[in-house]
């Protein structure tokens, strides 16, 4: 259970001890190294965890006096974990994304990338300063996407979801360490999901949104793991 290439390990061994009645009496011993994740019961009707950023691309719009005038084309951008901070072991990501299209305009935003990267930090308190070590994962990411929301034609303040159907499904793997914390130590994790999104012209830059959530990894007995 952990980084063993970290300052501080916790590991589990089941050990055994057989004697040998004769002559020579004697003992064997045998250790065998195991893996062990201890279980918990998920908690019911969890507060989701919410992140919202403004993506905003240059635009033009119809001015019955000047034409078409430069504007900017704005949406607001919701990140939601539905089960709040508890991310479960073999399951997937209960990530979904809401776009608001915040100003009139009759330009799109389309969803281009996706990325879900979880962070994992140990802190050792071991001697006289604190030591923390940092290991980041990719779980998950996808380009070109091209995902249109098709707000380009609806009313201000219309909402659309993009569920996982849109970047695919992924689960957390088993083989990551759950969050604790003892007396010395502590094993914390924070998600970060990264969009890229494209609007306006074809060469219009894309927006990046970034968002961290933290979390707590979990094992459930009847997850998958």
């Amino acid at each position: 259970m952990g980084n063993y290439a970290s300052n501080v390990e916790i590991t589990y061994s089941i050990e055994a001890s057989v004697t040998v009645d004769g002559i020579f009496k004697h003992v064997i011993r045998k250790s065998q190294q195991i893996k062990f994740c201890p279980v918990v019961n998920l908690q019911p009707h969890l507060q989701p965890l919410m992140r919202r950023q403004e993506v905003t691309f240059p635009s033009r719009c119809k001015d019955e006096g000047m034409g078409s005038v430069s504007t900017t084309a704005a949406y607001q951008v919701s990140v939601e974990l539905s089960r709040g901070e508890e991310i479960v072991l073999g399951r997937s990501l209960p990530v979904t994304v809401d776009i608001t299209k915040v100003d009139p305009t009759s330009e799109d935003i389309v969803l281009n990338d996706y990325q879900a990267m979880l962070i994992e930090e140990t802190v050792s308190r071991v001697g006289v300063k604190p030591q923390a070590q940092r290991v980041f994962r990719i779980l998950r990411t996808v380009s070109n996407l091209n995902t249109a929301t098709g707000l380009a034609d609806k009313p201000l303040g219309t909402t659309i979801n993009l569920s996982s159907n849109s970047w695919g499904e992924h689960a957390l793997p088993g083989t990551i360490t759950p969050t604790f914390e003892m007396r010395n130590i502590a094993h914390s994790h924070r998600l970060e999901v990264r969009l890229g999104f494209k609007g306006g012209s074809k060469k219009a830059q894309t927006r990046i949104v970034e968002v961290q959530f933290p979390v707590k990894v979990v094992a459930s007995a009847s997850s998958d793991s």
